[in-house]
């Protein structure tokens, strides 16, 4: 009995944690803290992908005045079991959130702006995309997954990794 009820803890623990990290990014993409963004990410994505190259990318975006971009919470959704390997622990985070999109009135066309539609309706589904021409605002509910990895080399916590075919390949994950 003792290991029936140790068990549900440690799957309560893990994904409590897992939450909490995902929360906390949450709130960092929020406050557009981009000197902070990337301490949540899995550090091994950085060989790949330099992290000033991405600090200053990001920087870059939510400076410019032609675009505002706007994040709302990160809701869970679900947290998968643990796949464990080589003392590597990994696990799938389903989540949500809204982003608002404003472009300036002095960017973008009609056509612009319908493209972009497009665009985010392929990305997201066209029931979680709202669109405002007179307003130029996209309001969009994103639905995302990412890989939450916990790997002793890199200290015994757990990183986040957005879940996308082709970071997982160039990662060798």
């Amino acid at each position: 009995m003792l290991i029936f009820l140790t068990a549900p803890a440690f799957s309560q623990g893990y994904k409590g944690d897992i939450k909490k990290v995902l929360t906390a990014y949450g709130n960092v993409v929020k406050d557009k803290n981009v000197d902070s963004l990337f301490t949540y990410m899995y550090p091994k994505f950085f060989d790949v992908f330099p992290k000033q190259d991405l600090v200053d990318g990001m920087k870059k975006t939510f400076a410019d005045t032609n675009l505002t971009i706007t994040f709302g919470d990160v809701v869970v959704t679900s947290v998968s079991d643990v796949y464990e390997e080589d003392k590597i622990k990994y696990a799938v985070v389903n989540y949500t959130n809204e982003i608002q999109l404003t472009l300036s009135p002095t960017v973008g066309t009609q056509m612009v702006l319908e493209s972009m539609k497009n665009t985010y309706e392929t990305a997201y589904g066209a029931a979680n995309v709202k669109s405002n021409f007179a307003t130029r605002t996209f309001n969009i509910k994103a639905t995302n997954a990412m890989f939450a990895i916990n790997n002793p080399a890199y200290g015994n916590r757990w990183w986040l990794l957005e879940k996308k075919t082709n970071c997982v390949l160039m990662l060798g994950l």
